[in-house]
């Protein structure tokens, strides 16, 4: 009974420890993907110099902070504008059929370079460009968005490293409770001169198949909670748009930290009970 408290109160905690992880590193994984989408809108002037545009488009794929480049003519940016904002109107109509919208370069940028600093020089080196009306870039949004992502981040980690250490408490008084039972035993191998490292090794063994077995666990409860709620969403989860070294890595290291809690749980309790004098154990 005792080896099945320890297993099922570090399989709960390890189910709880993977979840918080896992929604951590969702958070992420959203920066990266919305980061991935923002572009930079680079207007231009109307009547541009070909010769100039082709030289901007030149330094916008050469240039080290871009990902990538497309360029939108005037057509194609009335058409994204039309399906954007739907439809029926046409803005053109009251301007006579001239279509107000202005070519653009869209520029997808390095996740390096999202920030500030980066952003407001890579903004002034473009607008020297003769051709350049404006440059456009949500650049509040994204401030915005790592700053709650930083705050959510931080709560995480910090609720994760408190169940961490209760579980760690928990589990070290649910281990200890089992090799109590055990010990005078542990007493007497050592009055006829076993070592500690031979009397410790049989519990630690026990230990780590305990939490191995609770890791497999917590990593199979992780999964079904999200299978349970992939059946219900409407649309599909954004778990499954983790890395797959991500998730891997997400399910080991639920697997490592239940070898850690087993091991050290069972290491501690052990040494609670070596060397003592058969009255202090009676009285425990």
């Amino acid at each position: 009974m005792a080896a099945i408290t320890t297993v099922m109160s570090m399989s709960l905690m390890l189910f709880f420890i993977g979840l918080f992880v896992s929604y951590l590193l969702l958070g992420q994984r959203y920066a990266q993907r919305v980061e991935e989408a923002l572009s930079l809108d680079i207007q231009l002037m109307d009547e541009a110099d070909p010769s100039a545009m082709d030289h901007l488009a030149r330094k916008l794929k050469n240039a080290n902070f871009t990902r990538s480049v497309e360029f939108v003519d005037k057509l194609q940016a009335l058409e994204e504008y039309q399906q954007k904002f739907g439809g029926e109107t046409d803005i053109t109509e009251p301007l006579g059929g001239l279509n107000p919208l202005p070519s653009s370069f869209r520029v997808k940028l390095l996740p390096a370079y999202i920030h500030a600093d980066s952003l407001a020089k890579i903004r002034a080196s473009l607008e020297e460009e003769v051709v350049v009306s404006i440059v456009e870039f949500p650049l509040e949004q994204m401030v915005q968005l790592r700053e709650n992502l930083e705050v959510v981040s931080w709560l995480l980690l910090a609720i994760g490293l408190a169940l961490l250490g209760i579980a760690f408490y928990l589990i070290f008084g649910t281990i200890r409770l089992g090799i109590y039972a055990q010990r005078l035993a542990i007493r007497s191998m050592q009055l006829i001169g076993a070592t500690e490292a031979f009397i410790r090794r049989p519990f630690v063994t026990r230990g780590l198949v305990q939490g191995a077995l609770s890791g497999l666990i917590g990593c199979l409860l992780v999964l079904a909670a999200w299978g349970m709620l992939a059946l219900w969403a409407p649309t599909p989860l954004p778990m499954w748009h983790l890395r797959s070294a991500d998730f891997i890595g997400l399910l080991l290291g639920i697997v490592l930290i239940g070898l850690l809690l087993g091991w050290a749980g069972s290491y501690l309790a052990v040494n609670r009970y070596l060397n003592k004098d058969l009255d202090k154990l009676m009285q425990d």
